[in-house]
């Protein structure tokens, strides 16, 4: 049986088709579905923005509670027994992002 050059890329093709078609089959048993659905990512990506916007705000709530608490020692400072030499070392150190 001689096939024509057509004939052999058809064949060829069909042959190609049949064997991805099998290997998506295979793939998709074999990992038993454990691709992730498009409502299962919305939700996660709802529940990081939740999680996001939570530890945004407790960020921002220890920002605040350090920058009073850096103001205060700071207060405190100018009342210590000791020289104003190591009194305005100190005072004037930056304290990092203080508001």
């Amino acid at each position: 049986m001689q096939l024509t050059g057509l004939e052999a890329v058809l064949l060829g093709s069909l042959i190609s088709l049949l064997s991805i078609a099998v290997t998506v089959i295979v793939m998709t048993i074999s990992n038993n579905r454990q691709f992730v659905r498009h409502s299962e990512c919305a939700q996660r990506h709802q529940t990081d923005t939740v999680c996001d916007q939570m530890l945004t705000k407790k960020i921002v709530a220890l920002e605040t509670k350090v920058s009073i608490q850096f103001k205060m020692l700071r207060q405190i400072i100018i009342y210590l027994p000791i020289e104003q030499e190591k009194k305005a070392e100190i005072l004037n150190t930056s304290g990092g992002d203080v508001r």
